[in-house]
């Protein structure tokens, strides 16, 4: 299976930074060291699959390649297919990622051949033998059922804005989010700067309507910026958080932050926070059925 051009860009970075690297792998030393090694433009146009490098990495699949003797294609499918059902991905984006960190690590002959299907062993059901005579075997305690999580329905702009996470799936949910300063202070400041606008328009001279709305944009970007306006994908691994650019609600180049749902804590209110990964991210209340649905999420076992 001959690897797609941008891909061995990226087999090509992993494998100069991982060369003399004992393992297991520092992945945040790990990342800055291939984002180098691509560079920033290329970096940027592969963060998807850097970040599944760098998920897979943390699952200690590079461990695992080095460890299995000997290692073969129907190896590389199974561990493709734990990888899929540990972070919730779709199989083809487990078995990408798998591929590349093979490849990285000196196994190029078989990562780029065809892997049979992995089909995962059946538990042997208990025979009647197996019971001792005269005795009941004591039935199976019953599993609580998880309790379903009713997300709210995405915007059209943000379903559009976010197709997928970083790991491939289609989002749960998705809703604004502000990492920056406290949100009442940001809405209560571009209210403001709205207000001085309207008054200044009809009070100034003519020439201010060409300057002012310039200045007002300036201004309006610098507190959004200031705001860390992004946006959370929920997942069924976890929840998601993508900064954007300026005012038009587009997503950075850097990094998205990701957390499993057992790391992450919900406080829900008028303007709830959801923190993870040593960061508070605000909602608006226009957004509070998203917080609830995420504190309900967080809760299940």
């Amino acid at each position: 299976m001959t690897q797609a051009p941008e891909t061995v860009a990226l087999v090509d970075a992993l494998r100069a930074s991982v060369s003399g690297q004992a393992m297991p792998l520092h992945v945040g030393q790990l990342r800055l060291q291939v984002e180098s090694a691509l560079g920033p433009e290329r970096a940027r146009q592969l963060r998807r699959e850097v970040h599944q490098v760098m998920v897979a990495a943390e699952e200690h699949l590079p461990s695992r390649l080095t460890q299995v003797r000997p290692l073969t294609t129907a190896t590389l499918s199974r561990l493709a297919s734990e990888l899929a059902t540990t972070r919730s991905w779709a199989l083809p984006t487990a078995e990408r990622t798998t591929r590349i960190w093979a490849a990285a690590l000196g196994f190029e002959h078989l990562a780029e051949v065809e892997w049979p299907a992995y089909v995962p062993a059946q538990r042997p059901s208990a025979s009647i033998d197996s019971l001792e005579i005269g005795r009941t075997a004591p039935p199976p305690a019953p599993a609580s059922p998880e309790r379903a999580v009713a997300w709210p329905t995405t915007s059209k702009r943000l379903a559009k804005n976010h197709p997928t996470a970083s790991g491939g799936e289609v989002p749960r949910g998705v809703a604004p989010a502000y990492s920056g300063m406290p949100l009442p202070v940001y809405l209560g400041l571009l209210v403001a700067l709205t207000m001085v606008l309207v008054v200044a328009l009809f009070l100034l001279p003519p020439f201010a309507s060409v300057v002012l709305p310039l200045l007002a944009f300036g201004l309006a970007t610098a507190l959004t910026r200031a705001a860390g306006q992004g946006a959370l994908l929920a997942t069924a691994a976890g929840l998601e958080y993508v900064a954007y650019t300026g005012l038009v609600g587009r997503p950075a180049a850097e990094p998205s932050r990701v957390a499993p749902w057992s790391d992450i804590t919900v406080d829900v209110g008028t303007f709830s926070t959801i923190t993870f990964a040593g960061h508070a991210h605000q909602l608006s209340p226009l957004a509070r059925a998203f917080a609830e649905a995420a504190a309900q999420q967080a809760e299940q076992p």
